[in-house]
């Protein structure tokens, strides 16, 4: 694995490893991607760089079987974008198939550095593990600051809550978290009766950094100032919130002390590095600095000897051909010290300089440091840098499946944008982070929930200002799919019929096939067949299957088998089987041709599932049904996931296994219905009516057809 990410590559090349060591480990990269391929082929897409990766490969298994397979899977991930209903739990699922493919030809050792550092996504995906890799020989070493100061207001320590999820599912007490230096705050408690409880005690380690002198000089400070009370019996406890984080005045004092022995251009290299964050480069600090490499790192290594101590090096890495070095301060109190000490105004200027000096650094790569850059613009005060910046950022994380994140950026660049005077631009802007903000919070919190629902609305109100431009259509097609979905049939009417428009002025021949294919579908619903068979035709006949490469991508779905699949259903209904047959096998064929994971997906589910339904061939719909589930469980399609256990159950029960088949159909609505999905639903509710009926079920059947009244009238 180091090989793929290129760390252990660079160690080799450097002669950091002996030539045995080397040997050994060149060798298992076959094995490695062959994992990959067959395990996670989406992380080529998320967590592993996979033209990086193919470069690699070729610098000594150009020849190699398997690297046709890697080529296809490189850019097949290069293609890819934010596909409807898609989940983390995919690129959870797969890093963890992965090492488990790699731990059975060998044991494993995981060893991740700077876990305070970590965001959701990563807490997210170490909990996942514990719970999946439990039965296999790897060892997971973490190692984090608890005082890390990027979660200041933190009550619960994620890293802990992770340890001990961990532990439930490992069952094992070797499973624990190592001391620290807690031991410093437990101790003095212990020394009085109740000075603080748990939640107190965590605060104050992180805001002390666990020194003991700073430990007793906060306390007292805290104390002085009214923070702490003692009872008549003795006992102290914390009265409200307690300002850990101010500086005590003589540990102040004790800092700038120290501070005044330096020189002032040493002064002044820390407190640009500090607008960097706990951890900073050098080069980016040169770059600030206008300052020669070699000085600056001659200076900086003297900060790390014993006399000063005030930074310690961190490691390096590479950008491209350059190697970048990494130093973090040693101490919390002494990075806020000087954060505190700059002037308004000439922090603005250092925040901005770094920024670009990250963009310059970075260049042709810089979507790598696209949160850091962020971050420093926005501290900076540049408006429209930082509301690009933060919605790069939420996009970046929306790739890797780390959707907390996400939402945050492109929530922070909503906000910019809504202390702007208006203007068309800004609307277009705000029409692209509001559809990016609409798809991470379908995945994390669903469509039913408030601040989905408020996206949307927003998305609706805004659409009609906006003239036809590409992002105009991008967002009124995210409405549309999800107004579907919802069965708010006459609003996605509505937009289909918009987007219709707009592909007519931009002239947009493939924007004119979706509107056409979304339109023949939400007609079909709606029981309008005629008029749904017609726009199906029109879809059909405009798409050229050139724009395969590009179109299934930008869209989410696969518009030429989708369309095709659609009319099968129609025709059927039109008292027209054998079309039907037809149009369905040949949807389900050219999805298999295009690979692409969320057509076949739905291809097999409308044009498999339900045509095989209406003909009443119950072996072939547990067929498809399966199919669908295997690559939802794959892929992390929630909504395919309920829909493979409806039709499952409807094919078991027209095969004559009605118990089963009402079993799997009542598990899978009742996933849909957790989604807010409430197109489909009231059809196969009447199946699962009928079904009930055939049971000898009569009141549940008559419970559920009530159920149906009510949801057709809402």
């Amino acid at each position: 694995l180091g090989l793929l990410c290129g760390d252990l590559e660079r160690a080799w090349r450097e002669g950091e490893l002996n030539p045995s060591e080397a040997t050994r480990l060149w060798a298992g990269v076959p094995a490695a991607v062959e994992a990959v391929l067959d395990c996670g082929p989406d992380l080529l897409a998320s967590l592993i760089d996979g033209a990086a990766l193919l470069h690699r490969f070729d610098s000594g298994y150009r020849e190699h079987p398997i690297r046709p397979r890697l080529v296809a899977a490189v850019d097949d991930a290069a293609r890819q974008s934010a596909v409807p209903m898609r989940q983390q739990q995919p690129i959870l699922d797969q890093t963890a198939r992965v090492l488990t493919r790699l731990a059975q030809q060998r044991p494993m050792l995981l060893i991740i550095d700077d876990l305070h550092w970590a965001d959701s996504g990563t807490i997210d995906l170490l909990r996942h593990l514990a719970g999946r890799l439990s039965a296999s020989p790897i060892l997971v070493l973490g190692a984090f600051r608890p005082n890390e100061a990027s979660r200041p207001t933190a009550e619960v320590d994620p890293i802990a809550v992770m340890a001990q999820e961990a532990r439930a599912h490992s069952g094992s007490e070797c499973l624990r978290r190592l001391p620290g230096g807690r031991h410093i705050v437990d101790a003095r408690r212990d020394t009085k009766p109740k000075l603080l409880d748990e939640a107190g005690r965590d605060r104050r380690v992180r805001a002390t950094h666990r020194h003991a002198r700073v430990t007793g000089e906060t306390v007292a400070a805290v104390r002085r100032g009214g923070g702490i009370l003692a009872d008549a019996r003795g006992r102290r406890a914390a009265r409200g919130a307690v300002a850990w984080d101010q500086i005590p005045p003589r540990v102040e004092a004790t800092i700038a002390a120290r501070t005044m022995q330096l020189t002032p251009e040493v002064r002044r290299d820390l407190e640009v590095a500090r607008v960097q964050g706990e951890t900073f480069v050098a080069e980016v600090l040169a770059t600030t600095r206008s300052a020669d490499d070699v000085q600056l790192g001659s200076r900086l290594g003297g900060l790390t000897e014993p006399t000063h101590a005030l930074i310690e090096f961190a490691g390096s890495y590479r950008i491209g051909d350059r190697r970048l070095h990494r130093y973090r301060f040693r101490h919390a109190l002494f990075r806020q010290f000087l954060y505190d000490g700059l002037a308004e105004q000439d922090r603005t200027a250092l925040h901005e300089a770094t920024g670009r000096a990250l963009a310059e650094l970075y260049l042709d790569r810089e979507d790598e440091a696209v949160v850091e850059i962020a971050h420093h613009v926005d501290e900076a005060g540049l408006v429209e840098e930082a509301i690009d910046y933060h919605g790069r950022a939420g996009r970046r994380a929306m790739r890797l499946s780390a959707n907390t994140p996400a939402v945050a950026h492109l929530q922070r660049a909503l906000e910019l944008v809504g202390e702007q005077q208006p203007s068309a631009d800004h609307d277009q802007v705000e029409l692209g982070l509001l559809s990016a903000l609409g798809a991470c919070l379908q995945a994390q919190a669903g469509y039913n929930a408030p601040e989905t629902q408020d996206v949307y609305e927003r998305l609706r109100q805004l659409i009609p200002d906006v003239g036809p431009t590409l992002e105009s259509a991008e967002a009124l097609g995210s409405l549309i799919a999800v107004d579907g979905l919802r069965a708010r049939y006459g609003d996605a009417i509505s937009g289909s019929e918009r987007l219709l428009t707009i592909a007519a002025a931009l002239d947009a021949p493939p924007l004119e096939a979706v509107a056409h294919m979304q339109l023949g579908w939400l007609l079909f619903m709606t029981a309008r067949l005629a008029e749904a068979e017609e726009h199906l035709d029109r879809a059909i006949d405009v798409y050229d299957p050139g724009w395969d490469e590009w179109l299934t991508y930008a869209v989410g779905f696969h518009v030429g088998s989708t369309a095709r699949a659609w009319r099968a259903a129609v025709v059927w209904h039109l008292g027209r089987p054998d079309q039907a047959r037809r149009d369905a096998t040949a949807s389900i064929a050219q999805a298999r041709r295009v690979a692409f994971p969320f057509g076949l997906a739905f291809a097999l589910s409308v044009a498999g599932c339900v045509v095989s339904e209406l003909r009443l061939e119950g072996g072939d719909v547990v067929a498809h049904a399966n199919e669908v589930a295997t690559i939802s469980d794959r892929q992390g399609f929630a909504f395919y996931r309920a829909a493979a256990l409806v039709h499952r159950g409807s094919g078991l029960a027209i095969g004559g296994d009605l118990s089963s088949g009402l079993r799997y159909m009542e598990e899978g609505l009742t996933g849909w219905s957790r989604l807010g999905t409430k197109a489909f639903r009231s059809w196969l509710m009447c199946s699962q009516a009928g079904f009930l009926v055939e049971n000898g079920r009569v009141d549940a059947a008559a419970s559920v057809l009530t159920a149906v009244e009510q949801q057709l009238a809402s």
